[in-house]
Protein backbone atom coordinates (compact mmCIF):
# COMPACT_ATOMS: atom_id res chain seq x y z
CA UNK A 1 0.00 0.00 0.00
CA UNK A 2 1.28 3.84 -0.72
CA UNK A 3 0.60 6.33 1.15
CA UNK A 4 1.01 9.85 0.05
CA UNK A 5 1.42 12.15 2.61
CA UNK A 6 0.27 16.40 2.79
CA UNK A 7 0.34 18.79 6.09
CA UNK A 8 -2.70 21.08 5.71
CA UNK A 9 -1.85 24.19 7.93
CA UNK A 10 -4.95 25.83 6.51
CA UNK A 11 -7.39 23.38 8.29
CA UNK A 12 -6.78 24.52 11.73
CA UNK A 13 -9.93 26.81 11.30
CA UNK A 14 -11.96 23.95 12.36
CA UNK A 15 -10.49 24.01 15.55
CA UNK A 16 -11.04 25.98 18.57
CA UNK A 17 -9.21 29.34 18.70
CA UNK A 18 -7.07 28.28 21.58
CA UNK A 19 -6.60 25.16 19.53
CA UNK A 20 -5.17 26.91 17.06
CA UNK A 21 -3.26 29.36 19.19
CA UNK A 22 -1.39 26.42 21.12
CA UNK A 23 -0.40 25.06 18.08
CA UNK A 24 0.17 28.15 15.64
CA UNK A 25 1.26 30.50 18.43
CA UNK A 26 2.27 28.95 21.46
CA UNK A 27 3.37 32.63 22.91
CA UNK A 28 -0.27 33.57 23.18
CA UNK A 29 -1.40 30.76 25.49
CA UNK A 30 1.89 29.79 27.15
CA UNK A 31 0.48 31.34 30.40
CA UNK A 32 -2.36 28.42 30.43
CA UNK A 33 0.40 25.89 30.46
CA UNK A 34 3.48 24.98 32.09
CA UNK A 35 5.81 23.43 29.35
CA UNK A 36 5.81 24.75 25.46
CA UNK A 37 6.01 21.16 23.68
CA UNK A 38 8.47 22.42 20.95
CA UNK A 39 10.67 23.20 23.51
CA UNK A 40 13.23 20.30 23.79
CA UNK A 41 14.30 21.73 27.49
CA UNK A 42 11.02 21.44 27.93
CA UNK A 43 11.19 17.08 28.85
CA UNK A 44 14.79 17.89 30.58
CA UNK A 45 13.18 20.29 32.96
CA UNK A 46 10.19 18.42 33.74
CA UNK A 47 12.36 15.07 33.72
CA UNK A 48 14.82 16.63 36.52
CA UNK A 49 11.59 18.21 38.61
CA UNK A 50 10.18 14.41 38.36
CA UNK A 51 13.30 12.56 39.66
CA UNK A 52 12.92 14.91 42.89
CA UNK A 53 9.39 13.00 43.31
CA UNK A 54 8.70 10.08 45.35
CA UNK A 55 6.24 8.14 44.11
CA UNK A 56 5.64 5.24 47.20
CA UNK A 57 3.26 2.92 45.10
CA UNK A 58 5.33 2.61 41.64
CA UNK A 59 6.01 -0.96 42.39
CA UNK A 60 2.59 -1.99 43.56
CA UNK A 61 1.40 0.02 40.74
CA UNK A 62 3.69 -2.05 38.01
CA UNK A 63 2.54 -5.00 39.40
CA UNK A 64 -1.09 -4.27 38.51
CA UNK A 65 -0.19 -2.90 35.03
CA UNK A 66 2.04 -6.15 34.50
CA UNK A 67 -0.92 -8.26 35.58
CA UNK A 68 -3.52 -6.85 33.96
CA UNK A 69 -2.10 -6.74 30.57
CA UNK A 70 -1.07 -10.41 31.13
CA UNK A 71 -4.83 -10.98 30.87
CA UNK A 72 -4.95 -9.15 27.88
CA UNK A 73 -2.08 -11.26 26.26
CA UNK A 74 -0.27 -8.59 25.47
CA UNK A 75 2.90 -8.72 23.30
CA UNK A 76 6.14 -9.40 25.78
CA UNK A 77 7.60 -6.11 25.15
CA UNK A 78 4.29 -4.03 26.79
CA UNK A 79 4.62 -6.57 29.61
CA UNK A 80 8.85 -5.40 29.93
CA UNK A 81 7.46 -1.94 30.28
CA UNK A 82 4.81 -2.19 32.87
CA UNK A 83 7.36 -4.37 35.08
CA UNK A 84 10.04 -1.46 34.07
CA UNK A 85 7.32 1.29 35.74
CA UNK A 86 8.77 0.23 39.04
CA UNK A 87 12.55 1.24 38.38
CA UNK A 88 12.91 5.23 39.87
CA UNK A 89 14.17 6.59 36.49
CA UNK A 90 11.09 5.41 34.62
CA UNK A 91 8.89 8.01 33.48
CA UNK A 92 5.20 8.05 31.30
CA UNK A 93 3.44 9.16 28.13
CA UNK A 94 0.01 8.88 29.02
CA UNK A 95 -3.00 9.43 27.04
CA UNK A 96 -7.01 8.83 28.03
CA UNK A 97 -9.86 7.67 25.97
CA UNK A 98 -12.98 6.05 26.98
CA UNK A 99 -13.93 2.42 25.69
CA UNK A 100 -16.23 2.22 22.51
CA UNK A 101 -17.19 -0.23 20.40
CA UNK A 102 -14.95 -1.44 18.15
CA UNK A 103 -12.32 0.86 19.30
CA UNK A 104 -14.04 3.79 18.38
CA UNK A 105 -13.24 6.62 16.03
CA UNK A 106 -10.30 7.20 14.20
CA UNK A 107 -8.94 9.52 17.38
CA UNK A 108 -8.38 6.55 19.27
CA UNK A 109 -5.57 5.03 16.67
CA UNK A 110 -4.39 8.90 16.47
CA UNK A 111 -3.67 8.89 20.45
CA UNK A 112 -2.19 5.80 20.85
CA UNK A 113 -0.13 6.23 17.43
CA UNK A 114 1.61 9.76 18.71
CA UNK A 115 1.70 8.25 22.35
CA UNK A 116 4.37 5.16 21.20
CA UNK A 117 6.18 7.27 19.09
CA UNK A 118 6.64 10.27 21.75
CA UNK A 119 7.85 7.97 24.37
CA UNK A 120 10.05 6.20 21.54
CA UNK A 121 11.36 10.05 20.95
CA UNK A 122 11.79 10.61 24.29
CA UNK A 123 14.09 7.64 25.46
CA UNK A 124 16.39 8.15 23.20
CA UNK A 125 17.09 12.10 23.89
CA UNK A 126 16.52 12.01 27.56
CA UNK A 127 18.71 8.57 27.99
CA UNK A 128 16.24 7.06 30.31
CA UNK A 129 13.17 4.56 30.01
CA UNK A 130 10.15 5.64 29.02
CA UNK A 131 7.15 4.11 28.75
CA UNK A 132 3.43 4.96 26.62
CA UNK A 133 0.50 4.24 28.30
CA UNK A 134 -3.10 4.27 27.71
CA UNK A 135 -5.77 4.86 30.45
CA UNK A 136 -8.47 3.73 29.25
CA UNK A 137 -11.93 5.59 30.82
CA UNK A 138 -14.31 3.00 31.67
CA UNK A 139 -15.92 4.43 34.43
CA UNK A 140 -16.67 7.12 32.10
CA UNK A 141 -20.99 7.12 32.26
CA UNK A 142 -21.49 8.94 28.52
CA UNK A 143 -22.76 5.55 26.73
CA UNK A 144 -23.88 7.60 24.00
CA UNK A 145 -20.47 8.73 22.38
CA UNK A 146 -19.63 4.69 23.62
CA UNK A 147 -22.22 3.56 20.48
CA UNK A 148 -21.70 5.80 18.18
CA UNK A 149 -19.08 4.37 15.81
CA UNK A 150 -19.40 6.03 12.13
CA UNK A 151 -18.95 4.62 8.62
CA UNK A 152 -19.57 5.66 5.14
CA UNK A 153 -21.39 2.99 3.00
CA UNK A 154 -21.43 2.37 -0.83
CA UNK A 155 -24.19 5.17 -1.08
CA UNK A 156 -22.45 7.71 0.50
CA UNK A 157 -24.52 7.44 3.48
CA UNK A 158 -23.50 7.95 7.23
CA UNK A 159 -24.26 4.79 9.26
CA UNK A 160 -23.50 3.51 13.00
CA UNK A 161 -21.54 0.41 13.48
CA UNK A 162 -23.46 -0.60 16.65
CA UNK A 163 -26.82 -1.64 16.01
CA UNK A 164 -30.11 0.84 16.61
CA UNK A 165 -31.75 -1.65 18.86
CA UNK A 166 -28.50 -2.62 20.92
CA UNK A 167 -29.38 -1.37 25.08
CA UNK A 168 -26.56 -0.03 26.56
CA UNK A 169 -28.79 1.40 29.54
CA UNK A 170 -26.71 3.55 32.28
CA UNK A 171 -24.01 1.89 33.58
CA UNK A 172 -20.41 2.85 33.51
CA UNK A 173 -19.23 1.97 29.53
CA UNK A 174 -16.69 -0.28 30.78
CA UNK A 175 -19.19 -2.44 32.22
CA UNK A 176 -21.69 -2.69 29.01
CA UNK A 177 -22.07 -6.31 28.43
CA UNK A 178 -21.52 -8.07 25.46
CA UNK A 179 -24.44 -11.16 25.71
CA UNK A 180 -25.67 -13.33 23.07
CA UNK A 181 -27.95 -10.93 21.69
CA UNK A 182 -24.94 -8.32 20.79
CA UNK A 183 -23.21 -11.25 19.33
CA UNK A 184 -25.09 -12.21 16.99
CA UNK A 185 -26.07 -8.26 15.93
CA UNK A 186 -22.47 -7.67 15.39
CA UNK A 187 -22.44 -10.97 13.15
CA UNK A 188 -24.87 -9.86 11.15
CA UNK A 189 -23.17 -6.40 11.12
CA UNK A 190 -20.22 -8.40 9.68
CA UNK A 191 -21.88 -9.37 6.99
CA UNK A 192 -23.97 -5.59 6.29
CA UNK A 193 -20.10 -4.68 5.97
CA UNK A 194 -19.39 -7.31 3.21
CA UNK A 195 -22.62 -6.19 1.11
CA UNK A 196 -21.42 -2.65 1.51
CA UNK A 197 -17.84 -3.91 0.09
CA UNK A 198 -16.14 -4.45 3.52
CA UNK A 199 -14.27 -7.72 4.33
CA UNK A 200 -15.54 -9.89 6.65
CA UNK A 201 -14.42 -8.36 10.57
CA UNK A 202 -10.77 -8.51 10.23
CA UNK A 203 -8.63 -11.17 12.91
CA UNK A 204 -7.85 -8.50 15.56
CA UNK A 205 -11.18 -7.50 16.03
CA UNK A 206 -13.09 -10.77 15.55
CA UNK A 207 -10.87 -12.53 18.03
CA UNK A 208 -10.69 -9.51 20.55
CA UNK A 209 -14.73 -9.26 20.18
CA UNK A 210 -15.54 -12.87 20.91
CA UNK A 211 -12.70 -13.45 24.09
CA UNK A 212 -14.49 -10.19 26.06
CA UNK A 213 -16.91 -9.92 28.57
CA UNK A 214 -17.87 -6.39 28.18
CA UNK A 215 -17.50 -3.30 25.81
CA UNK A 216 -14.02 -1.75 28.19
CA UNK A 217 -12.62 -5.53 28.21
CA UNK A 218 -12.75 -5.50 24.12
CA UNK A 219 -11.28 -2.17 23.76
CA UNK A 220 -8.56 -2.98 26.07
CA UNK A 221 -7.74 -6.32 24.25
CA UNK A 222 -8.36 -4.72 20.69
CA UNK A 223 -6.06 -1.48 21.04
CA UNK A 224 -3.59 -4.22 23.46
CA UNK A 225 -3.72 -6.74 20.57
CA UNK A 226 -2.89 -4.11 17.78
CA UNK A 227 -0.05 -1.86 20.19
CA UNK A 228 1.63 -3.82 22.70
CA UNK A 229 4.39 -5.53 20.22
CA UNK A 230 5.26 -1.42 20.07
CA UNK A 231 5.31 -1.85 23.73
CA UNK A 232 1.86 0.14 24.45
CA UNK A 233 0.21 -0.75 28.17
CA UNK A 234 -3.10 -0.53 28.95
CA UNK A 235 -4.29 0.68 32.09
CA UNK A 236 -8.36 0.93 32.81
CA UNK A 237 -9.96 3.06 35.30
CA UNK A 238 -12.27 0.09 36.63
CA UNK A 239 -9.29 -1.81 37.26
CA UNK A 240 -9.69 -1.97 41.73
CA UNK A 241 -5.84 -2.48 42.30
CA UNK A 242 -5.06 1.10 41.03
CA UNK A 243 -7.05 2.72 43.69
CA UNK A 244 -5.26 1.26 46.96
CA UNK A 245 -2.94 4.56 46.64
CA UNK A 246 -5.59 6.85 46.30
CA UNK A 247 -7.27 7.47 49.14
CA UNK A 248 -4.75 10.44 50.23
CA UNK A 249 -5.29 12.37 46.88
CA UNK A 250 -9.43 11.90 46.96
CA UNK A 251 -9.19 13.06 50.80
CA UNK A 252 -6.78 16.30 49.64
CA UNK A 253 -9.61 17.04 47.03
CA UNK A 254 -11.96 17.54 49.66
CA UNK A 255 -9.92 20.06 51.42
CA UNK A 256 -8.95 21.97 48.73
CA UNK A 257 -12.09 22.40 47.02
CA UNK A 258 -12.54 26.18 47.31
CA UNK A 259 -9.04 26.84 46.36
CA UNK A 260 -9.55 23.83 43.25
CA UNK A 261 -12.53 26.18 42.09
CA UNK A 262 -11.23 29.44 42.65
CA UNK A 263 -8.45 28.59 40.48
CA UNK A 264 -10.66 27.17 37.71
CA UNK A 265 -12.71 30.54 38.16
CA UNK A 266 -9.94 32.29 37.89
CA UNK A 267 -9.03 30.87 34.74
CA UNK A 268 -11.99 31.17 32.85
CA UNK A 269 -11.96 34.44 33.63
CA UNK A 270 -8.96 35.03 32.32
CA UNK A 271 -9.63 32.63 28.72
CA UNK A 272 -12.77 35.03 28.63
CA UNK A 273 -10.72 38.09 28.42
CA UNK A 274 -8.13 36.76 25.98
CA UNK A 275 -10.95 35.75 23.88
CA UNK A 276 -11.00 31.75 24.16
CA UNK A 277 -14.34 29.75 25.19
CA UNK A 278 -13.30 27.90 28.24
CA UNK A 279 -14.68 24.13 28.18
CA UNK A 280 -15.42 23.73 31.58
CA UNK A 281 -18.14 25.78 34.01
CA UNK A 282 -17.42 25.34 37.16
CA UNK A 283 -20.38 24.99 40.33
CA UNK A 284 -19.37 26.14 43.37
CA UNK A 285 -20.51 23.20 45.11
CA UNK A 286 -18.76 20.49 42.87
CA UNK A 287 -16.31 18.46 44.80
CA UNK A 288 -15.06 17.12 41.22
CA UNK A 289 -15.40 13.65 42.80
CA UNK A 290 -18.42 11.15 42.23
CA UNK A 291 -19.18 8.30 44.44
CA UNK A 292 -20.08 4.70 42.05
CA UNK A 293 -21.45 1.25 42.47
CA UNK A 294 -21.35 -1.11 39.89
CA UNK A 295 -24.33 0.53 38.24
CA UNK A 296 -23.79 4.41 39.04
CA UNK A 297 -22.38 7.11 39.56
CA UNK A 298 -23.10 10.33 42.01
CA UNK A 299 -21.16 13.73 42.16
CA UNK A 300 -20.44 14.37 45.27
CA UNK A 301 -21.28 18.33 46.32
CA UNK A 302 -20.83 20.69 49.24
CA UNK A 303 -24.09 21.81 50.48
CA UNK A 304 -24.71 23.20 53.48
CA UNK A 305 -21.83 22.64 55.26
CA UNK A 306 -22.10 18.82 54.78
CA UNK A 307 -21.41 16.32 51.59
CA UNK A 308 -24.24 15.49 49.23
CA UNK A 309 -25.36 13.98 45.94
CA UNK A 310 -28.41 15.20 43.84
CA UNK A 311 -30.54 12.52 45.06
CA UNK A 312 -30.40 13.78 48.65
CA UNK A 313 -28.06 11.15 50.33
CA UNK A 314 -25.79 13.33 52.96
CA UNK A 315 -22.75 12.15 54.64
CA UNK A 316 -20.62 14.30 57.13
CA UNK A 317 -17.46 15.82 56.73
CA UNK A 318 -15.90 12.60 59.05
CA UNK A 319 -18.91 9.65 57.19
CA UNK A 320 -17.43 10.53 53.64
CA UNK A 321 -13.46 10.49 54.82
CA UNK A 322 -14.38 7.17 56.27
CA UNK A 323 -15.85 6.15 53.32
CA UNK A 324 -13.01 7.02 51.09
CA UNK A 325 -10.46 5.31 53.35
CA UNK A 326 -12.39 2.46 53.49
CA UNK A 327 -13.10 1.63 50.04
CA UNK A 328 -11.34 4.54 47.71
CA UNK A 329 -12.42 2.21 44.63
CA UNK A 330 -15.58 3.14 44.95
CA UNK A 331 -14.71 7.15 44.26
CA UNK A 332 -13.47 9.08 40.79
CA UNK A 333 -13.27 11.78 39.14
CA UNK A 334 -14.16 14.33 37.02
CA UNK A 335 -12.35 16.00 33.71
CA UNK A 336 -10.97 18.56 36.16
CA UNK A 337 -9.46 15.93 38.85
CA UNK A 338 -8.18 13.13 36.54
CA UNK A 339 -5.33 14.29 34.88
CA UNK A 340 -4.23 15.43 38.22
CA UNK A 341 -4.87 11.78 39.78
CA UNK A 342 -2.85 10.27 37.24
CA UNK A 343 0.04 12.75 37.91
CA UNK A 344 -0.19 11.49 40.96
CA UNK A 345 -0.32 7.94 40.57
CA UNK A 346 2.38 7.85 37.42
CA UNK A 347 5.30 9.79 36.59
CA UNK A 348 3.72 11.83 33.68
CA UNK A 349 6.18 13.23 31.60
CA UNK A 350 3.96 14.38 28.69
CA UNK A 351 0.49 13.70 27.91
CA UNK A 352 -1.33 13.27 24.42
CA UNK A 353 -4.23 15.04 24.32
CA UNK A 354 -6.98 16.27 21.48
CA UNK A 355 -8.52 19.30 20.64
CA UNK A 356 -10.94 19.34 23.18
CA UNK A 357 -8.61 18.20 26.42
CA UNK A 358 -6.21 20.95 25.56
CA UNK A 359 -8.97 22.99 26.14
CA UNK A 360 -9.42 22.09 29.62
CA UNK A 361 -6.08 21.29 30.21
CA UNK A 362 -5.49 25.43 29.91
CA UNK A 363 -7.99 25.56 32.85
CA UNK A 364 -6.62 23.67 35.37
CA UNK A 365 -2.57 24.14 35.29
CA UNK A 366 -2.75 25.75 38.77
CA UNK A 367 -4.72 22.54 39.96
CA UNK A 368 -1.67 20.43 39.43
CA UNK A 369 0.53 23.26 42.02
CA UNK A 370 -2.06 22.83 44.71
CA UNK A 371 -1.27 19.06 44.74
CA UNK A 372 2.41 20.10 44.64
CA UNK A 373 2.73 18.61 40.84
CA UNK A 374 3.23 20.50 37.79
CA UNK A 375 1.45 19.97 34.66
CA UNK A 376 3.11 17.48 32.11
CA UNK A 377 4.30 18.63 28.48
CA UNK A 378 0.73 18.46 26.58
CA UNK A 379 1.42 17.36 23.23
CA UNK A 380 -1.55 17.64 20.57
CA UNK A 381 -2.41 14.20 18.91
CA UNK A 382 -1.93 13.43 15.36
CA UNK A 383 -4.16 14.49 13.62
CA UNK A 384 -4.88 12.78 10.41
CA UNK A 385 -7.56 12.40 7.70
CA UNK A 386 -7.44 9.72 5.59
CA UNK A 387 -8.72 9.95 2.11
CA UNK A 388 -9.35 6.67 0.18
CA UNK A 389 -9.16 5.97 -3.51
CA UNK A 390 -12.81 6.65 -4.16
CA UNK A 391 -12.73 9.93 -2.14
CA UNK A 392 -9.37 10.68 -4.15
CA UNK A 393 -10.55 9.69 -7.32
CA UNK A 394 -13.93 12.34 -6.89
CA UNK A 395 -11.30 15.43 -5.78
CA UNK A 396 -9.88 14.73 -9.03
CA UNK A 397 -12.66 14.51 -11.29
CA UNK A 398 -13.59 17.84 -10.24
CA UNK A 399 -10.53 19.30 -9.65
CA UNK A 400 -11.47 19.58 -6.04
CA UNK A 401 -8.48 20.40 -3.50
CA UNK A 402 -8.65 18.58 0.46
CA UNK A 403 -9.46 22.73 1.85
CA UNK A 404 -11.81 22.56 -0.42
CA UNK A 405 -13.57 19.58 1.23
CA UNK A 406 -13.61 21.13 4.65
CA UNK A 407 -14.32 24.55 4.04
CA UNK A 408 -18.01 24.90 1.99
CA UNK A 409 -18.83 21.81 0.16
CA UNK A 410 -21.81 22.60 -0.93
CA UNK A 411 -20.81 25.83 -2.88
CA UNK A 412 -18.16 23.38 -4.61
CA UNK A 413 -21.63 21.21 -5.66
CA UNK A 414 -23.62 24.07 -6.94
CA UNK A 415 -20.42 25.27 -8.47
CA UNK A 416 -20.32 22.18 -10.25
CA UNK A 417 -23.91 21.94 -11.00
CA UNK A 418 -23.76 25.18 -12.79
CA UNK A 419 -21.93 23.73 -15.18
CA UNK A 420 -24.41 21.23 -15.87
CA UNK A 421 -27.20 23.98 -15.90
CA UNK A 422 -28.37 23.58 -19.68
CA UNK A 423 -31.44 26.11 -18.63
CA UNK A 424 -29.30 28.70 -17.32
CA UNK A 425 -31.31 28.76 -14.46
CA UNK A 426 -29.59 31.51 -12.24
CA UNK A 427 -29.62 33.82 -15.97
CA UNK A 428 -33.10 33.30 -15.73
CA UNK A 429 -34.00 33.59 -12.59
CA UNK A 430 -31.74 36.71 -12.38
CA UNK A 431 -34.13 38.33 -15.55
CA UNK A 432 -36.83 37.55 -13.45
CA UNK A 433 -35.96 39.27 -10.64
CA UNK A 434 -34.74 42.59 -12.50
CA UNK A 435 -38.05 42.49 -14.51
CA UNK A 436 -40.16 42.27 -11.30
CA UNK A 437 -38.39 45.35 -9.70
CA UNK A 438 -38.87 47.32 -12.67
CA UNK A 439 -42.25 46.48 -12.94
CA UNK A 440 -43.35 47.12 -9.49
CA UNK A 441 -41.25 50.32 -8.82
CA UNK A 442 -42.96 51.52 -12.09
CA UNK A 443 -46.70 50.17 -10.41
CA UNK A 444 -45.58 52.23 -6.97
CA UNK A 445 -45.09 55.25 -9.07
CA UNK A 446 -48.33 55.91 -10.63
CA UNK A 447 -49.74 54.07 -7.40
CA UNK A 448 -48.63 57.26 -5.74
CA UNK A 449 -50.57 59.78 -7.40
CA UNK A 450 -53.39 58.21 -5.74
CA UNK A 451 -52.28 57.43 -2.45
CA UNK A 452 -48.56 58.40 -1.45
CA UNK A 453 -48.76 55.30 1.10
CA UNK A 454 -49.15 52.98 -1.75
CA UNK A 455 -45.47 53.31 -2.08
CA UNK A 456 -44.48 51.76 0.98
CA UNK A 457 -46.88 48.89 0.36
CA UNK A 458 -46.07 48.02 -3.09
CA UNK A 459 -42.15 47.96 -1.33
CA UNK A 460 -43.10 45.36 0.86
CA UNK A 461 -44.96 43.13 -1.58
CA UNK A 462 -41.61 43.55 -4.20
CA UNK A 463 -39.70 42.16 -1.33
CA UNK A 464 -42.64 39.31 -0.30
CA UNK A 465 -42.43 38.41 -3.99
CA UNK A 466 -38.53 38.27 -4.23
CA UNK A 467 -38.76 36.01 -1.32
CA UNK A 468 -41.03 33.91 -2.86
CA UNK A 469 -38.97 34.04 -6.34
CA UNK A 470 -35.98 33.11 -4.13
CA UNK A 471 -37.84 30.07 -3.07
CA UNK A 472 -38.87 28.81 -6.43
CA UNK A 473 -34.99 29.22 -7.74
CA UNK A 474 -34.37 26.52 -4.37
CA UNK A 475 -36.68 24.52 -5.69
CA UNK A 476 -35.89 24.70 -9.06
CA UNK A 477 -32.06 23.59 -8.01
CA UNK A 478 -33.28 20.63 -5.96
CA UNK A 479 -34.38 19.49 -9.41
CA UNK A 480 -31.61 19.95 -10.92
CA UNK A 481 -29.58 18.71 -8.01
CA UNK A 482 -31.95 15.26 -8.49
CA UNK A 483 -31.63 15.53 -12.22
CA UNK A 484 -27.62 14.81 -11.83
CA UNK A 485 -28.03 12.37 -8.71
CA UNK A 486 -24.98 10.62 -9.32
CA UNK A 487 -22.98 14.20 -9.15
CA UNK A 488 -24.41 14.95 -5.88
CA UNK A 489 -24.23 11.19 -4.21
CA UNK A 490 -20.31 11.84 -5.10
CA UNK A 491 -20.47 15.08 -3.15
CA UNK A 492 -22.07 13.56 -0.46
CA UNK A 493 -19.78 10.81 -0.27
CA UNK A 494 -16.86 13.06 -0.05
CA UNK A 495 -18.01 14.96 2.69
CA UNK A 496 -19.72 12.04 4.60
CA UNK A 497 -16.02 10.96 3.99
CA UNK A 498 -13.76 13.31 4.92
CA UNK A 499 -15.89 15.72 7.19
CA UNK A 500 -19.08 13.88 8.72
CA UNK A 501 -21.66 16.08 9.95
CA UNK A 502 -19.05 19.39 10.18
CA UNK A 503 -16.68 17.41 12.02
CA UNK A 504 -13.00 16.17 11.98
CA UNK A 505 -12.84 12.56 10.25
CA UNK A 506 -11.32 10.94 13.11
CA UNK A 507 -13.71 12.06 15.96
CA UNK A 508 -16.78 10.65 13.82
CA UNK A 509 -15.75 7.69 11.44
CA UNK A 510 -14.55 4.31 13.40
CA UNK A 511 -11.48 2.67 12.94
CA UNK A 512 -13.17 -1.09 11.70
CA UNK A 513 -13.99 0.37 8.17
CA UNK A 514 -10.34 1.36 7.45
CA UNK A 515 -9.34 -1.88 8.61
CA UNK A 516 -11.41 -3.62 6.58
CA UNK A 517 -10.72 -2.16 3.19
CA UNK A 518 -6.68 -1.76 3.69
CA UNK A 519 -6.05 -4.45 6.40
CA UNK A 520 -3.62 -4.45 9.20
CA UNK A 521 -0.72 -3.42 7.52
CA UNK A 522 -2.38 0.18 7.54
CA UNK A 523 -1.76 0.85 10.78
CA UNK A 524 1.48 -0.41 10.52
CA UNK A 525 1.62 2.54 7.64
CA UNK A 526 -0.07 5.17 10.00
CA UNK A 527 2.91 4.42 12.58
CA UNK A 528 5.67 4.87 9.85
CA UNK A 529 4.60 8.51 8.64
CA UNK A 530 6.25 11.48 10.22
CA UNK A 531 4.66 13.07 13.29
CA UNK A 532 3.65 16.84 13.13
CA UNK A 533 1.78 19.06 15.20
CA UNK A 534 -0.78 20.17 12.12
CA UNK A 535 -3.85 18.19 10.80
CA UNK A 536 -1.88 15.84 7.76
CA UNK A 537 -4.12 14.48 4.88
CA UNK A 538 -3.22 10.97 3.86
CA UNK A 539 -4.24 9.17 0.57
CA UNK A 540 -4.31 5.66 0.51
CA UNK A 541 -3.68 3.67 -2.79
CA UNK A 542 -3.44 0.13 -3.48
Amino acid sequence: MALKVETIEGRLSIFSSLYTAYIEEFSTVERFFSYNPSDSSSYVNLQERLGKLNYKTKEELSRSLTSFNHQLNADERAITNAMALKDRDTLVVLTTDRPAFAGGPLSVLNKAITTIKLAEQLEKTLGTKVIPVFYTMSDDFNTTEVAKVMYVDSDGQLRNLVPEDIQVGAIPVGNIKIDTNLRERFKKLAEELADDGLDELRKPFRETFMESKTVGEWFNRLLSRLFSSKGLVMMDALDPSLYRSLSNFYQQSLTRREAINRELRTQESIMNKKGFIPSLKVANEHTHLFYRTSNTRSAILWQNGEYADRKGNRSSVTELVKKIAASPQDFSTDAVLRPVMQSQMLPVLAYVAGPTEINIMAQIKEVYNLFGLQMPVVVPRGNLTIIDETAFSIMNEFNLRPLDVFSDLNEELNNTLKTKDTLDLSSHFQQEQVKLEESLLALGNILTELQPELLDITTKTLEKMKKNLAALEKKAWQHHKRNNKEIAQKFKYLSNSLYPDGQPQDETLGIVPFIHNYGGDLIKELQDLPQTVYPQIVYLKE
